[in-house]
């Protein structure tokens, strides 16, 4: 197996406890057990309340909103589609809009209510899985996919995952400080959209590596 598809395989693979880790949460939202699992993240979180951490998650809320990061991904998808990247221009697409999506269908479905103690925020709709958490976890996983491969140096990927790494956990932490959400709601939005995000990056590199390889074939043989 070469080296390409063995990754491919892993990272499938992989979504396998990040499915499990949903549905443990989903089962225990549904059995009215998740109580042991969200109250002692809730008090350690909204403990640290500040003012300047008020505004900080206000801001966050704000830049992790679905209207800021679709338009985000449709304009680096414009960027890329120009830049003669359709392929990556449609990846960005699939992975955020779809996470969006998805999250929707998901709210339908287990249609949990949202915290009623605490907020310090006020929003509508239903409270399972996080869409702030799925949304940055594709628009950050998309973006430090792309750097990624861009960049060569290690030293600089590794901080752009880093980078991504922290945005996601601000922008989900920030959802259970101002009391719109609980922690299984985050946890469970960052596990599917990690699937989502894991799945779509799988078909995109494949496609991505036969689109490579007939263009060699092609310079190889003109005829």
């Amino acid at each position: 197996m070469r080296t390409s598809d063995s990754r491919h395989v892993w990272a499938l693979l992989s979504c396998i406890p990040l499915l499990g880790l949903f549905a443990y949460l989903a089962m225990a939202i549904s059995r009215n057990t998740i109580g042991s699992f969200d109250s002692p993240i809730i008090a350690l979180i909204q403990g640290v309340e500040e003012p300047w951490l008020t505004k900080w998650a206000n801001f966050l809320a704000t830049i992790g909103s679905g209207s800021v990061v679709v338009s985000l991904a449709i304009l680096l998808a414009i960027a890329l589609f120009f830049g003669n990247r359709r392929e990556q221009a449609l990846f960005v697409l699939v992975v955020v809009i779809g996470s969006g999506a998805l999250n929707q269908i998901l709210k339908i479905i287990f249609q949990r209510e949202r915290p009623t103690l605490h907020r310090l925020a006020e929003i509508g709709g239903y409270s399972f899985p996080s869409g702030h958490a799925m949304l940055a976890v594709s628009l950050y996983g998309v973006l430090a996919y792309l750097s990624w491969k861009a960049i060569k140096k290690s030293s600089g990927r590794i901080f752009v995952l880093f980078l991504a790494g922290v945005m996601m956990v601000s922008i989900g932490a920030s959802r259970i400080y101002l009391g719109v959400h609980y922690p299984s709601d985050v946890v469970a939005g960052m596990s599917i959209s990690a699937t989502w995000f894991i799945i779509s990056s799988v078909f995109y590199g494949a496609y991505e590596r036969k689109r490579i390889k007939v263009g060699q074939q092609e310079a190889e043989d003109p005829s």
